[in-house]
C-alpha cells in the first residue's frame, strides 16, 4: 500500500479526520517535511512505524494538523442560546453543566463563563480537544489581540500581560477545566445540559460524524441541547434528539425520559423528511434559465474541478431545481455538502432548495452554513433573509438585505453557473429595495 495513503488510513481510524477534507492534507505534508528533516528519515515508509499510540508520535502529528482557529465570543447568534439557557436556570441553583467537545485552545469554554457571569449564573464547563498543545495554551490562558477582537469590554474579563498578550481572569478560570479527549471513544462521564461542538465535524467522515453526534447525544441530561457549526449538517439525527428554537437559533435537544439508543438512520434523505407539509411561494422564480443559456453554457473541457465530484452534483441538483424537482434537487444538494462540507456553494443551493420546498428551519441552517463559509456569497445572505421574513423575524431579515447591498456594493460577488446570471440582478434589486436603500 502506498505509504501516504496508509498515513490518512491511520488518522481516520484513530481519530475520524478525512485528510481532504479543511485543507488537513495541506498541513500533513508540510508536518511530513519537516518532522522527516528532524527525525533524520529517508521516507514516509521509515516514519509510519512510529506511529503507535505508545510512541508519542502520533500526539505530536495531530497537534500539527488539528485546526486551532477561534476566537472569543464567535457567532454570537449562537451564543444566545447559551445566554438563554443560562436566564432560564434559578440564581440560586446548580450551576449549567456544559461540554465544549473540539474546545481547541479554550476560547469557546471561557466564552460560556463570561456568558454566565452576565447572567449572574453558575457554571461549570468542560473543553476537550485531541490536540495536547493547544489544551496547554487553553489551560494557560493567555491570548493575543487577535482573539479578544469581539469583547468589547476587555479589561471586565481579561488581566494585561506582557508583550500586548491578555490573560483570563483567575475568577472566570475556576469554572473552566480541560482534559484531553478523542471523540472516537467513549464520551466523558457526567449528565452534561449543554454539549457545544462547533466546527468539529466538518473535519470527520459523515460515518465517523454520525457515531460522533450519537455519542454526544448519550451524554446529555434529560432536556439538555447540543449546538453544532454553522457549517455543519446532521444528515442522521439521533432518535433521542428533537430539532428545536432557542433564541431564534437551531438546537438539537435530548427528549426527555427518553432512553439511551442508537440512531436508526431514515429511510430517505433525512431532510427531504423532516420538511413540512405545507407549500412555500418563492418572491422570484426558482432559479431562472432560459434556451440560451443552456445552449451557450459549456464548461471549459480543461479546467481541473478543485472539489472532483461536487460540481457535478451541483450541476445535477440545478437541473432538477430549474425542473422544480425540490426532493431530487435537495438529495443532490445534500451529497454535494457531504463531499465537501466547507465549501459553500453546495449549502447555499440546499438552502434555496429546501426553502422553495417549504423547509424554512432547515433552510436556514444552510444558508447560515453558506454565509458562514463565503461571507461574500450575497445571494445565500439573500434567501437568508427571506426565510427569516417568512418565520416573522423581520428585524433578522431587514439586516441580511443589508448585508447584500453592502457587499455588492463593495464589487464583491459570487462566481456561479451562467445559467444563474440574470438571477443576481433580480434578487440584488430585490434586497435593494427591502433594505430601503436607493438602487
Amino acid at each position: 500500500m502506498n505509504a501516504r495513503l496508509a498515513l490518512d488510513r491511520l488518522l481516520e481510524s484513530q481519530t475520524g479526520i478525512e485528510v481532504t477534507r479543511g485543507g488537513i492534507d495541506a498541513s500533513v505534508d508540510a508536518f511530513l517535511a519537516r518532522r522527516l528533516n528532524e527525525l533524520k528519515l529517508v521516507s514516509l515508509e521509515d516514519y509510519l512505524p512510529r506511529l503507535s499510540a505508545q510512541s508519542g508520535e502520533l500526539e505530536v502529528l495531530l497537534n500539527a494538523i488539528t485546526v486551532t482557529h477561534t476566537w472569543f465570543m464567535r457567532d454570537p447568534g449562537q451564543l444566545s442560546i447559551v445566554s438563554s439557557l443560562l436566564e432560564r436556570r434559578e440564581p440560586a441553583g446548580p450551576p449549567l453543566r456544559v461540554w465544549v467537545p473540539g474546545c481547541a485552545t479554550g476560547e469557546d469554554p471561557y466564552s460560556i463563563a463570561m456568558l454566565a457571569e452576565q447572567a449572574s449564573r453558575a457554571v461549570e464547563v468542560l473543553g476537550s480537544d485531541i490536540n495536547s498543545a493547544a489544551l496547554r495554551r487553553a489551560a494557560a490562558g493567555v491570548y493575543g489581540s487577535w482573539s479578544v477582537r469581539d469583547i468589547i469590554d476587555v479589561e471586565r474579563y481579561f488581566e494585561r500581560g506582557e508583550r500586548s498578550t491578555f490573560n483570563i481572569a483567575p475568577r472566570l478560570k475556576r469554572h473552566v477545566r480541560f482534559e484531553r479527549h478523542n471523540l472516537l471513544e467513549p464520551v466523558l462521564p457526567g449528565d452534561w445540559d449543554l454539549v457545544l461542538c462547533r466546527n468539529v465535524l466538518i473535519y470527520l467522515s459523515r460515518e465517523r460524524a454520525r457515531g460522533v453526534v450519537e455519542r454526544l447525544a448519550e451524554a446529555l441530561a434529560p432536556g439538555g441541547y447540543l449546538l453544532l457549526g454553522a457549517s455543519e449538517v446532521v444528515f442522521e439525527v439521533p432518535q433521542q434528539l428533537e430539532a428545536t428554537y432557542v433564541a431564534g437559533r437551531l438546537a438539537l435537544r435530548r427528549v426527555a425520559g427518553s432512553a439511551k439508543m442508537r440512531a436508526v438512520p431514515p429511510a430517505a434523505s433525512s431532510l427531504v423528511a423532516r420538511a413540512p407539509g405545507r407549500a412555500w411561494e418563492a418572491p422570484l422564480p426558482a432559479l431562472p434559465r432560459s434556451a440560451v443559456d443552456i445552449a451557450e453554457h459549456r464548461p471549459p473541457a480543461a479546467a481541473p474541478s478543485p472539489s472532483p465530484g461536487v460540481d457535478s452534483l451541483l450541476t445535477r441538483g440545478h437541473d432538477h431545481l430549474d425542473r422544480s424537482e425540490l426532493p431530487e434537487a435537495i438529495i443532490e444538494y445534500e451529497l454535494a455538502a457531504e463531499l465537501d462540507p466547507t465549501r459553500a456553494e453546495p449549502h447555499m443551493y440546499l438552502g434555496i432548495a429546501l426553502y422553495l420546498n417549504g423547509a424554512l428551519e432547515a433552510a436556514l441552517h444552510e444558508l447560515r452554513a453558506a454565509v458562514f463559509l463565503d461571507a461574500a456569497l450575497w445571494p445565500a445572505a439573500f434567501y437568508l433573509a427571506v426565510c427569516h421574513e417568512g418565520l416573522g423575524q423581520l428585524e433578522e431579515a431587514q439586516r441580511e438585505y443589508r448585508h447584500v447591498v453592502r457587499v455588492a456594493a463593495r464589487g464583491a460577488g459570487p462566481s456561479l453557473p451562467r445559467r444563474h446570471s440574470a438571477w443576481h440582478d433580480d434578487l440584488l434589486d430585490l434586497a435593494r429595495k427591502r433594505a430601503g436603500s436607493a438602487a
